[in-house]
């Protein structure tokens, strides 16, 4: 059954541009991440490395693309039905709406990690083309595992989305929220109380692992925050998804 659930999630959006999302997210983190190097090179003199590659498409990762772009995904896997009004057909399966919607979140992590993984294939390639032969001092899987890292500290705050999805049926509040909080993050970053905003949090988990410590922040504490964010928001998540027959939560 589940098995069958997320092949049918997966095939919702196989002609969707939610697809190609992938690509775009992974191949603009990777260039955007060279190209600063690459004029850094040029005006500065510095020599760009493997090292310097592989930071900056973490850190444009989590700071620039990814809570946008999984909000949005997010957002288009649980309001699409309802805007083609087929959701109430989708209840009327025989199927736990607690299954639909764990299967729905497990595309969102499919999407998250393939994005992740991806990106940090594309910035292995770009590095031998550009850089040449890996350099076996870099922690190549140091930095491995902090990709792997990045794709739960992104998944902490999807639940927000979520819920904002499932409320409000609708892609623009989820997404507005997001942009907003972006916005604050490039105003309180470097800040010691950012380890505790949701969306600038996960950078902050990031900037520590990759040796940016310049406030010696303890990633417990962000780690702590993102994960209780998880779970204030997924339970009334599931809450409003299993028994949106019942109550009117749309707010009109």
């Amino acid at each position: 059954m589940w098995s069958e659930l997320l092949y049918i999630e997966i095939m919702k959006l196989k002609r969707s541009f939610i697809v190609w999302l992938i690509f775009v997210v992974a191949i603009t983190a990777v260039t955007l991440s060279y190209i600063s190097l690459h004029l850094n090179s040029v005006y500065n003199y510095i020599p760009v490395t493997w090292y310097e590659l592989l930071k900056g498409n973490l850190v444009y990762l989590n700071l620039l693309f990814a809570s946008p772009v999984f909000s949005l995904v997010t957002s288009y896997i649980f309001v699409r039905e309802y805007h083609d009004h087929v959701i109430y057909q989708l209840f009327s399966y025989p199927v736990s709406r607690v299954k639909i919607i764990v299967s729905k979140l497990l595309v969102i992590i499919l999407f998250i990690m393939v994005t992740m993984l991806l990106s940090f294939l594309l910035t292995m390639v770009l590095g031998s083309i550009v850089i040449g032969e890996y350099q076996s001092t870099v922690p190549i899987h140091g930095f491995f595992k902090i990709y792997v890292y990045s794709i739960f500290l992104q998944l902490s705050i999807v639940p927000i989305s979520m819920l904002l999805s499932i409320w409000k049926k609708s892609i623009v509040y989820p997404v507005s929220i997001t942009v907003v909080g972006l916005v604050i993050v490039f105003f309180i970053l470097g800040e010691s109380y950012d380890s505790y905003f949701p969306w600038s949090a996960p950078t902050r988990v990031v900037f520590e692992l990759i040796g940016t410590k310049a406030l010696n922040v303890d990633i417990v504490h962000p780690v702590i925050m993102l994960a209780t964010v998880f779970v204030v928001t997924l339970v009334p998540s599931i809450f409003l998804f299993r028994y949106l027959d019942n109550f009117d939560w749309t707010g009109k």
